[in-house]
């Protein structure tokens, strides 16, 4: 009998993500959901919607964390109500993300 063979995936992320964990809005043209942010990076965040609705793989959406501009992402990934959301703003026109990251690289 052959050994099994490992599947290897390629690392598709291009920024180290870092554990943050505070509630959010995640909006779309037509609704406005209640979320907790899981990570962020520089490309994107992952959060976990905690009221009712659902956003679809390829949705635009924006993101407004506490006390923070909105900033626009699109849905790349969707597992249950975990959503993974790739930036489409540059951080640098949102200071207050830049300075969010320094601080949780430490």
């Amino acid at each position: 009998m052959g050994e099994a063979q490992a599947q290897v995936q390629p690392q598709r992320r291009k920024s180290v993500r870092y554990d943050h964990r505070v509630n959010c809005d995640l909006k779309s043209v037509h609704k406005t959901m209640r979320a907790t942010t899981l990570n962020i990076s520089e490309g994107g965040i992952c959060i976990k919607l905690t009221s009712f609705g659902s956003v679809d793989v390829d949705t635009v959406v924006a993101v407004q964390m506490q006390d923070s501009p909105l900033i626009n992402g699109k849905v790349v990934w969707v597992n249950n109500r975990i959503l993974g959301i790739v930036f489409i703003d540059s951080i640098k026109d949102h200071p207050e993300l830049v300075a969010l990251l320094k601080r949780l690289k430490g």
